[in-house]
């Protein structure tokens, strides 16, 4: 008998459109907010759900971890004693119903929305693919020099995006960066990097005092750039501003692996996507 080759999650998402993928996306949710709200622990007031959640996730690891010791000390009184051992045998009932009870806890904790949870990635991953497929013009963000030192992203990596049509961008705010690095090392690195898949140097959509450099930004209304900069006065997140405001109005996909970032992009209507979702991209 031929055993059932089972179908990659992933696969059986490729035949559908971004606009069925986002009807289908919005399904999963709601099933997963289904299961959330019919969940016994939504009784209780939502401010306090995570700290009940918690309490009864600690109760449930201490049974079962009591209940586990007790039945390795059964384990070793029985081996070492083995005539006696039907008096230890209220020890062992003790024991397993510790087991049972935390086991049992824990299964009530779950509300039901893992595999709807599953389904989602699958779901988002193949969305991305899809949309940088369309757009495979990318933004590096300045938190990604830390994933090129570090290991986690490598110039192997981008060139075989490269091999398949991809594009990346900077301004002159990460060559600062690199520039400005104190570690003579990392910096070398990260100038082979850039001599490796030769990013294209766009000019930043703003000018921000003390930060733009006079050829490489130009004078724009700040719109996008006050919304993701959100206030703040520190000189970082001026920095992440001027990147993020200029990939979105040059139609790019930011790369980056701040989760907020990420979805302030989304929020304005851009594309963004992590290091993980990158690797995998690629790879298939």
């Amino acid at each position: 008998m031929i055993d059932k080759i089972e179908e990659n999650p992933l696969e059986k998402y490729v035949k559908y459109s971004v606009d069925e993928l986002e009807t289908l996306k919005e399904s999963y949710i709601e099933k997963i907010n289904e299961c959330i709200d019919n969940h016994w622990l939504s009784r209780f007031p939502v401010e306090k759900q995570d700290k009940y959640y918690k309490i009864f996730f600690i109760i449930s690891c201490v049974l079962l971890g009591v209940g586990l010791l007790i039945m390795l000390i059964f384990f070793g009184i029985a081996w070492m004693k083995t005539e006696k051992i039907i008096d230890y045998l209220t020890l062992f009932t003790i024991a397993i119903s510790l087991v049972m009870a935390g086991g049992g806890l824990l299964r009530l904790l779950v509300d039901g929305s893992r595999t709807h949870i599953i389904e989602l990635k699958s779901i988002n991953l193949i969305l991305k693919k899809k949309k940088l497929n369309k757009n495979k013009q990318i933004m590096l963000d300045s938190n990604i020099l830390d994933d090129i030192i570090n290991g986690t992203i490598s110039r192997d990596e981008f060139t075989m995006a490269k091999k398949k049509n991809y594009k990346f961008f900077i301004t002159h705010v990460q060559v600062d960066e690199i520039n400005d690095c104190p570690d003579q090392e990392k910096r070398k690195k990260l100038n082979l990097f850039l001599t490796t898949i030769s990013p294209e140097m766009i000019s930043t959509e703003s000018v921000v005092v003390g930060v733009s450099r006079v050829g490489f930004a130009k004078l724009g209304d700040g719109d996008k750039y006050d919304k993701l900069k959100n206030n703040s006065s520190n000189i970082k997140k001026s920095k992440d501003a001027l990147i993020g405001e200029t990939a979105l109005k040059n139609k790019l996909v930011l790369l980056s692996n701040d989760k907020q970032f990420r979805n302030k992009i989304r929020s304005e209507g851009g594309n963004a996507i992590s290091v993980d979702d990158f690797k995998k991209i690629i790879e298939q």
